[in-house]
């Protein structure tokens, strides 16, 4: 992809020139591409599943940019070459991560606290926690507060009571502004 900068021939330039190149408008600077013909193949499932899931990006993109809550927050973390629609899009295809389940406080105890530490690209909204007895019954879930202190762990504190932690779940679940999931699930 060709980028021009201060050439007065291609300024505002927009459009095909024969089968080749393709300039468009960027960011106010012009950029020009070539021209890739038809695909003949058909998409094998996965590619299908890749451009279905890159179709719902766009149509998340732009409805951020009519929704002006949402778009004030994508406009706080815009950086240069990339829009509000294309933060939000790039956003919308990549889940949260969890990183880590940290259990040392963890005693079964009420009161006893998980701290998770959860990423994403632009923002983690929210992480919900669920710890499961080791016969696999929901003993409790809840989400998390997030640690003012370093602003990256998200800490969950027990309401139950678990006798035997041993053999028990933990699963973590990360939200991110999309409401795209991500969650790691740690045995005790």
């Amino acid at each position: 992809m060709g980028r021009f900068k201060g050439n007065d021939a291609t300024r505002g330039l927009q459009g095909n020139v024969g089968d080749f190149y393709n300039y468009r408008q960027r960011l106010g600077k012009t950029v020009t591409t070539r021209q890739v013909g038809k695909r003949t193949k058909p998409l094998n499932a996965d590619q299908e599943q890749i451009k279905e899931r890159f179709i719902e990006a766009a149509i998340y993109g732009k409805a951020v940019l009519k929704i002006p809550e949402k778009e004030a927050l994508y406009a706080t973390k815009k950086v240069p070459g990339k829009g509000v629609y294309m933060l939000a899009m790039t956003d919308y295809l990549k889940p949260p991560v969890i990183k880590s389940i940290n259990m040392t406080a963890y005693t079964g105890v009420a009161g006893s606290t998980i701290i998770v530490r959860a990423s994403d690209d632009f923002k983690v909204m929210r992480v919900r926690v669920s710890i499961y007895a080791a016969s696999g019954a929901l003993l409790e879930e809840g989400d998390t507060v997030l640690n003012p202190e370093n602003g990256l762990d998200f800490i969950y504190t027990a309401t139950a009571a678990n006798n035997v932690p041993a053999g028990s779940r933990v699963k973590a679940t990360a939200y991110d502004l999309p409401n795209n999931e991500g969650s790691l699930e740690i045995l005790l």
